[in-house]
């Protein structure tokens, strides 16, 4: 529905990876934010000597358009240049009909690595007319390592559910220290909207904003079991589908 009907201005704004920095400071405070190294529109233009030895770079127009780079590792420069270029062509919006990422000027953006440079959990908050209906915790996303999933309550309980196609994580993961922070601020986020994924990260106790994403896996990822589809659309308030149009019968259509 929201691909084909939702056309709210704040989509861009909040998807765009740069320009949501400044929406969240403002929102929630700088120290959510992890800062800009440098930004830029064309790959030749990055800066590889006055980087950091650990740093990430992302286009701010797309989803997995990121490239880690850790302390320590050789850096193949005319490679990232083309990849960066590659992100740069890519029309990421079209690929799924996903309108809001057609809306946003493309460029590149470089941040610092957080924490101590190893792979991070990710913390996506699925968030439903501002409450928290599931927490998906992401594992093992390090570089060699078998992705997992755990997927929890605000409350951190284990919910009886699997949603995308990482497998279950075998354990249950310990909560994150910021927790409760993180839980008020996916939900302050929420509110402004329908529905919306909150990417959170605690590094050393303290949370940081990842990033919102309003067309998870393009709106494409299973429940399993199925049923709690329905659970969590029904928390989606009936005014989301007010736009949209009238169903016309083929009939009228055709004349």
């Amino acid at each position: 529905h929201r691909k084909l009907f939702d056309r709210d201005p704040r989509l861009p704004v909040f998807t765009d990876k740069v320009r949501v920095k400044r929406e969240i400071a403002l929102l929630l405070g700088a120290d959510w934010i992890n800062p800009l190294i440098w930004e830029g529109a064309t790959a030749a233009d990055l800066p590889f000597d006055t980087l950091p030895a650990g740093y990430v770079l992302k286009a701010n127009h797309g989803a997995n358009m990121n490239l880690i780079v850790r302390p320590g590792r050789p850096v193949d420069r005319a490679a990232v240049k083309r990849l960066a270029a590659h992100w740069l062509d890519t029309d990421f919006g079209h690929l799924h009909r996903e309108w809001a990422y057609t809306q946003i000027p493309r460029r590149l953006l470089v941040e610092p690595l957080l924490g101590d440079g190893k792979p991070l959990v990710d913390y996506k908050f699925y968030v439903f007319g501002g409450k928290v209906g599931f927490i998906d915790v992401k594992l093992g996303r390090g570089e060699g390592e078998r992705e997992t999933s755990a997927i929890m309550d605000s409350a951190w309980q284990r919910l009886p559910f699997r949603y995308g196609p990482h497998p279950a994580h075998p354990a249950d993961p310990l909560p994150p220290v910021s927790l409760s922070c993180m839980v008020s601020a996916a939900e302050q986020l929420g509110g402004m909207f329908p529905f919306v994924r909150v990417d959170l990260y605690d590094v050393n106790g303290r949370p940081y904003f990842g990033e919102l994403t309003f067309y998870p896996s393009a709106g494409l990822s299973r429940f399993v079991p199925a049923q709690f589809d329905a659970v969590f659309g029904g928390m989606i308030p009936a005014s989301a589908f007010s736009h949209a149009p009238a169903r016309v019968s083929r009939r009228k259509a055709a004349s």
